[in-house]
């Protein structure tokens, strides 16, 4: 019998229209799910150049669940609208959403049901308006038509209360549907997911398969950050690291490294997050050079340089 706490949630009616767009996913997505990137780098660079926001994080106020940009106040359209419409004006096709639910959990802990977490808790303004705000974003409203990627990174499928208390009560059905329900809102958008520290995850876990089987149904999904050797199960996925991590979990160049060698020719895409130093042109010509794809806080950066080709070609 089901659990009925996992029959019904408040955001369950988005899960239904997210169901519905899985299917024109990979049509209005820059990558679908299991689309090749090297190739691209030279023939479409702006395709590797990802535009960060950090949400929750983003303030000190725990009330607000960390989240600042005025959210509270303006709003998920006015924040598409001031902060990320310049950006794809000036040729940003991918945006990287981190964590735009906030999180309540020590350490800066995100938890993969955060948008749950958030409307249960009366938080109304993070869930309210956010499908109206970014789907015409994926679809290419500020774009000139062409389609956008945004990555929805949401916190940890291990760790989380939410999750770890039906996994300990061997209740499958009841993880799958809140999994389920945990990405209704971004799939109703037609975003693609990110999973935190999802790199962790044992194939036996129920959040591998979870994340399994939204891959299988045509939903790009990345994982988070280097699978150590011992997880082949997650080596050809598309992958987003902290750039210092990445390069610090590199067996090649650590001798006490786990993580596994990439291969860019049999590997998925590897996106590395500045968090740490910044991007600049030149760093960014680097890594694509390399094969990788690169994330920062670069809307201002764009804004200056008028158009993205400007600004990562720099006269």
């Amino acid at each position: 019998m089901t659990n009925p706490s996992t029959q019904r949630y408040s955001t369950l009616r988005y899960w239904i229209q997210g169901v519905a767009c899985v299917v024109a996913l990979s049509l209005c997505c820059t990558l679908s799910a299991d689309e090749p990137v090297e190739a691209t780098i030279t023939t479409s660079p702006e395709k590797h150049v990802v535009s960060w926001f950090l949400i929750g994080g983003s303030s000190a106020t725990p009330e607000d669940r960390y989240v600042g940009w005025d959210l509270r106040q303006s709003g998920w359209g006015k924040f598409v609208f001031m902060r990320v419409r310049p950006g794809l004006e000036g040729g940003i096709r991918r945006v990287l959403l981190h964590n735009p639910f906030g999180h309540e959990l020590p350490n800066n802990t995100m938890a993969f049901d955060g948008s749950l977490n958030a409307d249960e808790q009366g938080h109304d303004w993070l869930v309210e308006g956010f499908v109206e705000a970014w789907k015409p974003v994926v679809e290419g409203r500020w774009s000139g038509g062409d389609p956008v990627e945004v990555i929805c990174y949401l916190g940890r499928l291990d760790e989380a209360p939410g999750f770890e208390a039906l996994k300990d009560a061997s209740d499958e059905e009841g993880y799958q549907a809140r999994a389920w329900a945990s990405v209704a809102l971004p799939l109703a958008a037609g975003m693609s997911i990110a999973v935190d520290s999802s790199a962790d995850l044992p194939e036996n876990h129920p959040g591998f398969r979870f994340i399994r089987d939204l891959r299988d149904s045509g939903v790009r999904v990345y994982v988070e950050a280097r699978p150590d050797t011992n997880k082949p199960h997650l080596h050809n996925w598309p992958m987003i690291s902290v750039e210092s991590f990445w390069e610090r979990s590199d067996p090649t160049r650590h001798a006490d490294a786990r993580g596994m060698e990439r291969d860019a020719h049999s590997h998925g895409e590897v996106i590395q997050l500045f968090t740490e130093r910044k991007l600049t042109p030149a760093i960014a010509q680097e890594k694509l050079a390399q094969g990788y794809s690169v994330a920062a806080q670069l809307n201002h950066e764009i804004w200056q340089a008028n158009k993205l080709n400007r600004w990562l070609n720099p006269q």
